[in-house]
């Protein structure tokens, strides 16, 4: 396995680069852990710096905001007004399929401007919000049954 520090593309032997096939990154892995599971190699940490490189390469976001290495923290109080009002349109009874297309489309924008960190430190919040609604529609769905 590479030494701690390499980057982690290059563990997977796959170009540093936003839009990576999936797929070869998830066959790479399963050929990674087979070499460097602890039960075969001995070395615990070994293992856990790939699942963990794995972790991050397979999230957009996480992959977004490692490729641009920025702490993601600042954004405009206009901004913050739009989550919250997002976030009461969640909580009340609107049309969550509605929200749910907002959303996606918000973070689809925020994944095609990666570059930019606001749109990185936007993108943070549009997750939340997304399972947010997640967890309602799950809550909803449950409820139907009680």
């Amino acid at each position: 396995m590479h030494p701690p520090g390499k980057n982690l593309f290059e563990l997977f032997c796959i170009k540093p680069h936003f839009h990576i096939n999936k797929h070869d990154l998830k066959n790479k892995y399963f050929e990674l852990a087979r070499i460097h599971h602890p039960d075969i190699s001995g070395d615990p940490t070994a293992f856990k710096k790939l699942t963990q490189a794995y972790s991050i390469l397979s999230d957009d976001l996480k992959r977004a905001m490692y490729l641009n290495k920025h702490i993601v923290d600042t954004v405009d109080s206009d901004f913050l007004y739009q989550i919250l009002e997002i976030e009461e349109q969640i909580d009340s009874e609107v049309n969550t399929k509605q929200i749910n297309d907002l959303l996606s489309d918000l973070i689809n924008n925020c994944k095609k401007n990666y570059k930019d960190v606001k749109y990185l430190s936007k993108w943070v919040y549009y997750e939340r919000l997304l399972k947010k609604l997640k967890e309602k529609k799950a809550d909803q769905e449950i409820s139907k049954f009680m």
